[in-house]
């Protein structure tokens, strides 16, 4: 255990891996993350590895075409393969108000340079053959959102961060921070280590490392499932998302379907277990959108945790303009992986030069929620 550290990285996801990385890329070396078990191991290990950039909010938006700029250069920058693949997301509309929603989302998205269109069910029914469009009245379509692999690229930011100077400490777990001075002592169980500044990136447990230094965000634990068939011929190339029904699927590289959906009733909490009722549940959404795929085996099902912020929108930057070097990049909503590269870069930048530089997170920070001036983000499942 280092004694003392520039700074101190709490959660070694995809989160806490990708501020790593590009702080050690901006020439910062002096980096210590912190992870309770192995890295992945909370909700990047469990997520379904879509990258989508359309959003019903501006700074959505703006993070997840930074973050997809970056994903086009991770192979060649970082060296190292994470199986990304750029097959597009359609999302289709069921009702007369999501259509009015949608071309006023496609509207701003385009505003912010991203290529995506508003389409007719015949033409949703020509990028995906097998799809079930008898109640759907329009969809969009961007073709550079993707699917790549989680687990891939977060050992590649990790590996990368470690190369230029980070230490990984694996199977080490915070249990309580204190202020000393103008620094901050992280005691763990294998010691302890003071230093400037800390990030924390502790996805569903944010609110429990918050709290160790007396401060309570906004952001809870809950539970989302998903499941993967068996291997079939490649038929369904793009991403299916349908708001309406809460349900998103896609075919992964090696034939099985991945699919989750949204559930209302689901409680707060950190559970992850999986239950029969899911099962019933998507298999009647699946079925109903791909009649063909009815007698599709399932192979295995699991679950993770979002942490859900108030807006469905990441909480970045400083906890307050009392504490400007405890940061926050938490509160993803379920969307933190194909929003982290644009975060890293971000935080990275707010801690080695000031101030983001590249992409505005200025109002992503806890004033918006303190002061109530946010917009909800709708497009999530």
């Amino acid at each position: 255990m280092k004694a003392a550290a520039d700074v101190g990285i709490i959660g070694g996801g995809i989160i806490g891996s990708a501020i790593g990385y590009y702080l050690t890329k901006m020439g910062l070396k002096d980096i210590v993350l912190f992870e309770k078990d192995y890295l992945t191991s909370g909700c990047t290990g469990r997520c379904g590895g879509g990258i989508r950039q359309q959003w019903s909010t501006s700074d959505n938006v703006k993070l997840a075409k930074r973050s997809v700029e970056l994903f086009e250069k991770y192979e060649d920058e970082l060296d190292f393969d994470f199986e990304y693949i750029q097959q597009g997301y359609l999302i289709l509309a069921f009702t007369d108000d999501e259509v009015r929603d949608f071309k006023k989302n496609v509207a701003m998205q385009k505003k912010h340079g991203l290529k995506v269109d508003l389409i007719s069910p015949r033409q949703a029914k020509k990028i995906v053959p097998f799809l079930n469009t008898n109640d759907v009245l329009a969809a969009t379509y961007c073709p550079t959102d993707g699917l790549a692999n989680p687990f891939l690229t977060t050992f590649g930011y990790a590996e990368r961060a470690s190369e230029g100077g980070m230490t990984i400490l694996r199977k080490t777990r915070v249990n309580s921070i204190e202020r000393k001075g103008g620094s901050y002592r992280i005691r763990t169980d294998k010691g302890d280590c003071t230093v400037k500044y800390i990030v924390n990136a502790a996805g569903p447990w944010a609110q429990e490392a918050a709290k160790m230094i007396g401060y309570d965000i906004p952001v809870e634990p809950e539970r989302h499932q998903i499941l993967v068939t068996e291997p079939l011929e490649r038929m369904v190339c793009p991403m299916v998302v349908d708001f309406y029904h809460g349900f998103y699927g896609s075919q992964e590289k090696r034939g099985g379907f991945v699919m989750g959906e949204s559930d209302p009733s689901e409680p707060v909490s950190y559970k992850t277990s999986s239950h029969w009722k899911f099962v019933e549940s998507i298999s009647k959404k699946f079925t109903y959108l791909f009649p063909r795929f009815s007698n599709v085996k399932i192979l295995r099902q699991w679950a993770g945790s979002y942490c859900v912020s108030p807006d469905a929108q990441p909480i970045l930057g400083p906890i307050s303009a009392d504490d400007p070097n405890y940061f926050l990049a938490v509160g993803y909503s379920g969307h933190g992986f194909m929003l982290a590269p644009a975060t890293g870069e971000a935080i990275a930048e707010w801690i080695v030069k000031g101030k983001p530089l590249t992409t505005d997170i200025s109002h992503l920070t806890m004033e918006r929620i303190e002061k109530g001036d946010y917009s909800q983000e709708y497009n999530v499942v």
